[in-house]
C-alpha cells in the first residue's frame, strides 16, 4: 500500500494543556485463503484534555459497515481486555461513554465514543480515502482514554498484496508471495488535502505495538524492522475477539510482534516522541498441487512402462533408479512432513 494512514487532532481554543500523545496498537490478521484481511487499531490517548476532535485518515474507501467498534466489547468482556493488553485489566466503574479501568495499577478509561465517517475535509471531497472523526467536545478529565476499532472486509490487495506464481512444471508447487506495507503519518505518502488539514498537528507517538497474525504455513521472509518477537497465538482464547477464528480453533497461527518506543531522555527532560512509522513485511506461501502431481506420476509411469517394455533388465534397473531419484529430488522438500522449518527472530 503506497500510501499512509494519518492521526492528528484539533486542539481546544485557548486551551493551555499539554500536547496529547498516544500509545498505538495495531493487529493485522492475514487470511491468505479469504484475501479480505482485517486490521484493528487501538489508541491510548495520553493527556487528552486539550483535544477538541481526533482524526484518523484511512487511505482507501470504506463504508460504515466496514467499521466495528471494539471498545464496548472490551468493557463487556474484561477477559478479552486482558488478552489485548497482556495483563490484568480491572474494570472499576462504568458511566455513559467512559469506563474506569486499572492497568498495571494506573487509572485509565475505556472510551466508547461514537465516530463520524467523512468523505470530505472542510466541505471539500477527499482526493481518496476516508476519514474517521471522534468528537471530544463534551469535556474530558486527564485520565488516558482508550479507543479501539476494526476495519474489516478489506478488498484484496488494499493492505496485503498477494502475487501468485505459476506452478512449477517439475515439482507441482506454486508460491504466493504475500507482502504488506503500513505507514503512519508519512507526509510524502499522504494526499495534499490531508496534510493541509492536519497543519502539523499530527499526534505525538509514545509507543507502537504491532501484531501480525498469519498461518504457521506461511514462510517469514523479510521485515523492514529487524527486531521481532513471535509466538503461537492462543487461538481458542482469541476466538471471541475475532470470530473468524471459530473455524481455526485447532490451527497454528503465528503472532509476530513489532515495537517502537519513544526515546527517553535524562530524568527531568521531555520524552523524545516520534510522529511517523513504517513497516514492510514479506512472506511466502507454498502450496503443493496434488492433482497436478498425480497427473505427472501417471504420465511418466505410462511413459516409463512403454519404454521399459522394449529394453533389457539392466537398462530397466538403471532407468528406474534415475526416475525414482528425480522424484525424490524434486518432491521431497515439499512434502508436509518436511515443512517443520524453524526461523529465528
Amino acid at each position: 500500500m503506497n500510501s499512509s494512514f494519518a492521526i492528528w487532532y484539533e486542539p481546544k481554543v485557548g486551551q493551555g494543556d499539554p500536547k496529547p500523545n498516544i500509545d498505538l496498537h495495531i493487529n493485522l490478521w492475514i487470511d491468505e485463503h479469504k484475501k479480505d484481511d482485517i486490521i484493528d487499531f487501538g489508541f491510548m490517548i495520553n493527556q487528552p484534555t486539550s483535544i477538541s476532535k481526533f482524526y484518523f485518515f484511512i487511505p482507501f474507501d470504506i463504508e460504515k459497515n466496514n467499521i466495528e467498534l471494539l471498545t464496548e466489547l472490551l468493557v463487556e468482556k474484561p477477559k478479552l481486555a486482558n488478552l489485548v493488553f497482556n495483563r490484568d485489566v480491572e474494570l472499576t466503574k462504568t458511566r455513559d461513554q467512559t469506563h474506569n479501568v486499572k492497568i498495571k495499577g494506573i487509572d485509565k478509561e475505556f472510551y466508547t465514543i461514537k465516530y463520524n465517517l467523512l468523505k470530505k475535509i472542510n466541505s471539500t471531497d477527499l482526493e481518496h480515502g476516508s476519514l474517521l472523526e471522534f468528537n471530544f467536545d463534551n469535556g474530558l478529565n486527564s485520565k488516558p482514554k482508550y479507543i479501539r476499532f476494526r476495519i474489516k472486509e478489506i478488498r484484496e490487495n488494499t493492505i496485503v498484496v498477494y502475487k501468485e506464481r505459476a506452478v512449477s512444471y517439475l515439482s507441482g508447487v506454486s508460491n504466493t508471495l504475500v507482502h504488506f506495507e503500513i505507514n503512519i503519518n508519512e507526509y510524502r505518502k499522504l494526499p495534499s488535502d490531508v496534510n493541509q488539514h492536519a497543519k502539523n498537528l499530527f499526534v505525538d507517538i509514545n509507543r507502537i505495538d504491532m501484531f501480525v497474525m498469519t498461518d504457521i504455513k506461511m514462510e517469514y521472509m523479510f521485515s523492514s524492522i529487524e527486531e521481532v518477537e513471535s509466538r503461537l497465538l492462543e487461538t481458542k482464547e482469541w476466538t471471541e475477539y475475532n470470530n473468524r477464528l471459530e473455524n481455526q480453533k485447532d490451527a497454528n497461527i503465528l503472532a509476530y510482534q513489532y515495537t517502537k518506543q519513544a526515546k527517553k531522555k535524562k530524568e527531568g527532560e521531555e520524552v523524545d516522541y516520534f510522529k511517523n512509522f513504517t513497516i514492510f513485511n514479506k512472506f511466502n506461501n507454498e502450496k503443493v498441487k496434488y492433482p497436478y502431481i498425480a497427473f505427472l506420476v501417471i504420465f511418466f509411469t505410462g511413459f516409463a512402462g512403454s519404454l521399459l517394455s522394449t529394453i533389457d533388465t539392466t537398462a530397466i534397473f538403471i532407468i528406474s533408479a534415475i526416475f525414482g531419484g528425480m522424484i525424490i529430488f524434486f518432491m521431497y522438500p515439499h512434502f508436509p512432513f518436511c515443512k517443520n522449518k524453524v526461523y529465528k527472530s
